[in-house]
């Protein structure tokens, strides 16, 4: 049996938790002992706890930087993660090299976690990496830009990935690391494992055959869908109430007529209740997005990869409001397949619009149900099992 560090860094939501968790139960099963470094004790507990496995606080930076513009490539991502200070960065590693002094893994699997990477790098310890497209970006340098749908300065990319580059290798020279040539450089790690879908790749064209696992979870009970009892076209709204055009999607939606299910988690039931309709429901937990995506005439959410990617298995056209660049780019990649519309609400269209264009449009449906046909047999739980076999075999090769 190997103790696992399995590490979460960067980002927010429970996707990630989901991922790590899936990960960490494969491995359990497979006579392994997980222990969790994650940027999220609280909400790890909701989505961590039933494994029964330790949940250790992850080594984050906690600073802000303000100024920069909408990233445009992986590396100015860790820009604003603290990768414009080698200060930083080395306390960051330093303390993920404390953290695993003290679990003393015989591996560690890390998503989305670039600073935990140069730590292990350090130590010599095999590394696995997993995540979506855009945790998981292509071995090739520099590595590709985030925005396609606008032209960026051709020397903008290039640049900035010299300038983290030369913030890490300064940051590591002190601690005996071997400098990096180029950010891919990260990735040379015993596997990495794409936990996505080809149309919701970040980078969708990535070099060579990429090697699709599919998106990671344990599958868990979630309660049918509370629709409204009322007459016409089914809208499930799934958005964070903290996001600034909350109440004002609600409104417009509500405008539709339809019966609406919103899905907000963590509202209080005073403001929950405050929007309710005879033909509007307000919820603050999850629920099944198999049976949304089947009774739904239109799902809209904020373009979270693991939301998307269930929405589009069960064949329900979507209305994309991102929120990070992260959702952004999946949103616009995703879009250009013809199952989902993506909006910020803003300029001539609004989220009513929408919506009424994506129900109104048969199209929509058509394509949606395309791609949901191409993975009809698309099983989580033995995709999950093949990625278990595949870290398991890794882990069990004599070193």
């Amino acid at each position: 049996m190997s103790r696992i560090l399995v590490g979460w860094e960067l980002g927010a939501g429970t996707g990630h938790l989901q991922m790590v968790g899936a990960v960490a139960h494969a491995l359990r099963e497979r006579g392994h002992e997980p222990v969790f470094a994650v940027r999220d004790v609280a909400t790890a507990q909701g989505v961590l706890g039933h494994l029964g496995c330790p949940v250790l606080a992850a080594p984050v930076w906690l600073g802000h930087v303000s100024g920069l513009p909408p990233a445009a490539s992986y590396a100015e991502v860790l820009m604003r993660c603290g990768y414009l200070d080698a200060e930083v960065v080395r306390g960051v590693v330093r303390a993920w090299l404390a953290l695993i002094d003290l679990v003393r893994p015989d591996a560690v699997v890390l998503e989305h976690a670039p600073t935990a990477l140069l730590a292990a790098r350090l130590t010599e310890l095999p590394c696995h990496v997993i995540g979506t497209g855009f945790s998981v970006p292509p071995k090739v340098a520099p590595m590709p830009d985030l925005q396609p749908w606008q032209p960026l300065d051709p020397g903008r990319v290039a640049a900035a990935e010299a300038q983290v580059v030369e913030v890490i290798n300064a940051a590591l020279a002190p601690l005996g690391g071997l400098p990096l040539r180029c950010l891919a450089d990260l990735l040379e790690v015993e596997d990495t494992h794409l936990c996505t879908f080809a149309e919701l790749d970040h980078y969708p064209h990535r070099p060579g055959r990429p090697d699709y696992h599919g998106p990671l979870m344990v599958p868990r009970g979630q309660p049918r869908p509370p629709w409204p009892e009322a007459e016409g076209d089914r809208v499930y709204l799934y958005l964070h109430h903290g996001y600034r055009n909350f109440q004002e999607v609600v409104r417009q939606l509500q405008s539709l007529e339809l019966p609406l299910l919103v899905v907000a988690p963590g509202i209080m039931a005073d403001a929950a209740a405050a929007l309710e309709t005879p033909r509007c429901r307000v919820v603050a937990h999850g629920v099944d997005l198999q049976v949304v995506g089947r009774e739904a005439a239109v799902a809209v959410s904020h373009a979270a990869h693991g939301t998307v990617g269930e929405l589009m298995r069960a064949g329900c056209p979507q209305v994309l409001v991102p929120h990070f660049v992260e959702q952004a780019v999946l949103g616009w990649h995703f879009s250009r397949h013809g199952a989902a519309a993506m909006t910020s609400g803003e300029g001539p269209g609004t989220f009513a619009d929408c919506v009424d264009r994506v129900v109104g449009e048969p199209s929509f449906r058509r394509h949606a149900q395309a791609i949901a046909e191409r993975y009809r047999s698309f099983d989580a739980a033995a995709a999950l099992a093949r990625l278990g076999d595949r870290l398991d075999q890794s882990l069990r090769q004599p070193r």
